[in-house]
């Protein structure tokens, strides 16, 4: 197969940074954000259970909502914590690799796959690579 001409790369690379915007991938796919539910919060402690006859790994995730009074942070320092006030609600984050020490708070895509022990557990969706995106891309297409 013959390599690549520039302008192919750099349509490639438009095309990518372009769907970064919108798209992320979840269970090998690559997905809309705006179908999947957007989730704030504190990053818990780690947990574990028992998801039938399986062993679920996963991080808690204390549900935020935005102070009152917020006239708006920067969009780099929208995550900052004292921006964010416990709701009390708890959630579960499966197979979640998180970036940041418990304690911090995260702004993750995701989509509900069930409950265990009160706690709704969802599935995390992750920003793509340009290499996953380039393999994901067709994937999604429907076929005559």
């Amino acid at each position: 197969m013959p390599p690549l001409r520039s302008s192919d790369r750099d349509a490639d690379w438009e095309a990518y940074n372009r769907d970064r915007k919108t798209k992320v991938v979840l269970g090998n796919k690559l997905v809309s954000r705006s179908s999947l539910t957007s989730l704030v919060g504190f990053l818990g402690s780690p947990a574990r259970f028992s998801d039938g006859e399986t062993l679920v790994r996963g991080f808690v995730l204390e549900l935020a909502s935005r102070k009152a009074g917020d006239n708006g942070a920067a969009a780099q320092f929208s995550l900052r914590p004292n921006l964010w006030e416990r709701t009390g609600k708890k959630v579960i984050l499966r197979d979640y690799k998180p970036p940041l020490e418990p304690g911090g708070v995260v702004h993750v895509f995701a989509k509900r796959v069930n409950s265990a022990d009160d706690y709704d557990i969802y599935e995390v969706a992750t920003e793509p690579s340009y290499e996953q995106w380039k393999q994901l891309r067709f994937t999604n297409v429907n076929l005559p």
